[in-house]
């Protein structure tokens, strides 16, 4: 199995760093917008949140929106390249699959933006409240995955790299 990103994860030192120094302030602005209830809620149940938001936490939701159509493909992209950097030093596929499954929730991400659009900006279409909270289950479901595959599998990197050099 092969990820685009696998011909990346070691020539690139630079770009593990970049993508932490760019995801940091997205997160913690994403975190700091003033929603009541928040955007995590939203995502979850849109329509009773919807309903308890005024027109500026409206604009502060459809600013969060936005933001996180960036945020999507930097956290995706670190934690595939840290799924694919513990793989290849493991000599295992299944960090390159769980790298694909977090591109897969990027998409997730996606799709569950798009709905929330639709919904925040009125859509009569039903079924985006149903999209929504889907797309967010299997998002962080699969963030989930990747977090403890790499929290995991990274000490046997290491414990891995210092046999390989000793040898």
């Amino acid at each position: 199995m092969d990820h685009p990103l696998k011909r990346y994860s070691f020539k690139v030192k630079w770009l593990c760093p970049l993508l932490i120094v760019l995801g940091i302030p997205l997160a913690l602005v994403l975190f700091f917008i003033p929603l009541n209830p928040g955007i995590l809620e939203f995502e979850f149940i849109p329509v009773n949140v919807l309903q308890n938001w005024d027109e500026l936490e409206k604009r502060w939701a459809a600013f969060s929106l936005g933001l996180d159509f960036l945020f999507l493909i930097v956290y995706s992209t670190l934690s595939s390249l840290l799924c694919i950097r513990t793989a290849v030093t493991l000599e295992s596929d299944l960090g390159i699959w769980i790298a694909w499954g977090q591109w897969f929730a990027a998409l997730c991400d996606a799709v569950e933006d798009i709905s929330l659009v639709g919904i925040l900006f009125d859509s009569q279409m039903g079924w985006l409240a149903i999209v929504s909270p889907t797309a967010a289950f299997i998002k962080f479901l699969l963030l989930i995955i990747g977090l403890i595959y790499i929290s995991l599998a990274r000490p046997f990197t290491a414990v891995r790299l210092r046999f390989r050099n000793k040898s």
